[in-house]
This record gives structure tokens, C-alpha cells and sequence, in this order.
């Protein structure tokens, strides 16, 4: 599931389904979006925003003896934990801002 927190107001954002647009209200505007199905954050400053769920990460050979092998983008073998964190660094991330406020008539 998606899960963030805002560096500057310290509010984790949790997104449980797709479409569940979570946003804080702080001047940094930080969100999350997408539940199990994607993960998208934004906000002002994306170096105010920590994403806290890891990215799902898929073994490139499952062996007979159930082994998993997993690989970097240049085809080396890497363990589990470091494919995750490379998956976390290269995760898309929106850079657009947060929409507007609403207008009050």
C-alpha cells in the first residue's frame, strides 16, 4: 500500500485502494495516490516527502528448489533487500503540485 510521510508536518499519508488521494495540509501539500495497484507522490519540495511502503519487487529466476535470484538494471545478481532499495531509488514520482484548493463562493 502506499505509505508516505511528510518531512515537514511529520502526517504519514497512507493510500489503501487505487484512487485514494491522501493529502496533507500543510504549506508543503504532500500526497499519495494508488493503494496495491501504483504508487504516486508528490508535493512541493519532494525532498520534504518519505516514502515508508516498499516497492513490490519481482525474483528474474525462481529455481526448482524454490531459490529466488534477483537483479539490478545491468543484470547482476543482487539480493532481495537491494533490489528493493534500488526500486525505491528509481521509483516514478509525480512532479507536478498538488492541486489547487478548492474555491469558496
Amino acid at each position: 500500500m502506499g505509505k508516505v510521510k511528510c518531512l515537514q508536518c511529520g502526517v504519514i499519508l497512507h493510500s489503501k485502494f487505487r484512487h485514494d488521494f491522501q493529502q496533507c495540509d500543510c504549506p508543503n501539500q504532500s500526497f499519495v495516490d494508488g493503494g496495491n495497484d501504483y504508487t504516486r507522490t508528490g508535493g512541493v519540495n519532494m525532498d520534504l516527502i518519505e516514502v515508508l511502503s516498499d516497492p513490490k519487487v519481482e525474483p528474474a529466476w525462481i529455481f526448482p528448489d524454490g531459490e529466488e535470484v534477483y537483479e539490478d538494471k545491468n543484470g547482476k545478481e543482487i539480493s532481495k533487500e537491494e533490489a528493493i532499495e534500488e526500486a525505491k531509488r528509481f521509483r516514478t514520482r509525480s512532479r507536478r503540485t498538488p492541486p489547487r484548493p478548492k474555491k469558496q463562493w
